[in-house]
């Protein structure tokens, strides 16, 4: 549970973040870095959707790049989720490998972006899974297998050897083999 004052700094970060200031802005993405809570992550995600100038929107993508907590990654998958149209949207895709987080929970939307979205796109997400897949167990790897499978067939020709090198590591990948007998 937050205390008082911790809802008191984190109602003065969303304020400062929505500052005309751009100064102040970029200061409070910096002083986010040490002292950020995981309510501020979808604010940074409005940011980028708002007021996104090119200096701000490298400081939200760079502060993306370094985040180290994984209990993180929901609200930034959240971000991802809703920030498809931008056109930040394959930098902030890299920052989920580039911060290295485990994002096996979220493989399916990773996924889904090799099969659905355009090829720099699908490259960034194809590294997600590939630095994601030996998280998961035997049941779950054998279920994307399949979901893979029934939608090659409507990828575009440019991603054709992506999807099946998608396949390759899914269906062979090593994977926490202790857990696949209790699941």
């Amino acid at each position: 549970m937050e205390t008082r004052g911790t809802e008191i700094t984190v109602k003065e970060w969303i304020k400062r973040l929505q500052s005309e200031d751009d100064i102040l802005v970029k200061k409070t993405i910096t002083e986010l870095r040490d002292k950020g809570s995981n309510e501020l992550i979808p604010e940074l995600g409005n940011l980028l959707k708002n007021k996104a100038t090119e200096e701000i929107s490298t400081s939200v993508i760079s502060f993306f790049r370094d985040l180290k907590l994984q209990d993180s990654v929901p609200a930034f998958v959240q971000v991802l989720k809703e920030s498809k149209e931008l056109p930040e949207f394959s930098s902030l895709v890299s920052a989920a490998w580039e911060n290295g987080l485990d994002y096996s929970e979220h493989l399916e939307f990773f996924i889904n972006l090799i099969l659905d979205e355009d090829f720099i796109i699908a490259m960034e997400s194809f590294t997600v899974v590939e630095e994601n897949v030996e998280n998961l167990n035997q049941q779950k790897r054998i279920q994307f297998s399949k979901y893979i499978t029934k939608r090659m067939k409507f990828v575009s020709e440019d991603k054709a050897s992506l999807v099946k090198e998608l396949l390759s590591i899914v269906d062979i990948a090593p994977g926490p083999f202790s857990l696949d007998e209790s699941e």
